[in-house]
């Protein structure tokens, strides 16, 4: 039977091993410096070490930086490719009212390789961006040849681009779903259905059932999930 420090069993599904610890409001925590800390210290060496020891297992070469940051963290942890930055919220280095470590279990071992699941695949987090930026560099490259040459060619760039743009911001929501799918399915691939599911749980427990333009719902994930525990690269 897995065990918490104090000898009680853990419930492996987010919400519920959340109420069984006695988990308060977590705003009520306030993101205090850890520097002057002991406690939050190691709590964050903790997390740390076990972001390095899930990046080696999962076969990453580099392990990310680890940063604890409220509004970077979009929520309870996000991962951003252009500083390498796994960033979590300051509140995940708490404890419960029973003393229990708030980053002790499978929930947030299923939310770091989540993480490592998005920056395994930087590129198509990148890719979202691409549509955008190549329209905007036609509007610009259109509004300086009509500065200079007013050719009526322009306007055809003006059109095209303004199209490009608007296709762009609509692929933008597909894609940011297909990145958060494809990190789930590395999370479920190398942690297994126990710590998905409970990753899962306690997103959506956190996000108090709201839901996200760029984020499938919790419904569609779940499900996702539990279609490909049985495949035979689930659950290594």
């Amino acid at each position: 039977m897995d065990l918490l420090p104090d000898g009680r069993s853990r419930q492996v599904v987010g919400r519920p091993w959340r109420e069984s610890i006695g988990m308060g409001d977590p705003s009520d925590m306030s993101a205090v410096d850890a520097s002057g800390d002991p406690t939050l210290a190691a709590a964050e060496e903790a997390i740390r070490v076990t972001v390095r020891d899930l990046a080696l297992r999962v076969g990453q070469s580099t392990i990310p930086n680890v940063v604890f940051d409220r509004q970077r963290a979009l929520g309870l942890a996000a991962y951003h490719y252009k500083t390498d930055d796994l960033v979590l919220n300051p509140e995940v280095r708490g404890r419960s009212d029973f003393g229990v470590d708030w980053f002790v279990g499978y929930w947030f071992e299923g939310l770091i390789l989540h993480e490592l699941g998005h920056r395994a695949e930087a590129t198509l987090l990148r890719a979202r961006w691409w549509p955008v930026v190549g329209a905007g560099g036609l509007l610009v490259a259109a509004a300086l040849v009509d500065l200079f040459w007013e050719l009526p060619i322009v306007y055809v760039g003006f059109v095209i681009g303004l199209l490009l743009l608007l296709l762009g911001a609509l692929a933008f929501i597909p894609l940011s779903w297909l990145c958060e799918f494809r990190a789930d399915d590395f999370m479920c691939d190398h942690g297994g259905i126990v710590r998905a599911a409970s990753c899962l749980d306690m997103i959506e427990t956190q996000a108090q059932g709201g839901n996200d333009l760029l984020h499938p719902t919790h419904r569609l994930r779940f499900r996702r999930q539990i279609r490909r525990a049985s495949l035979p690269q689930a659950g290594r």
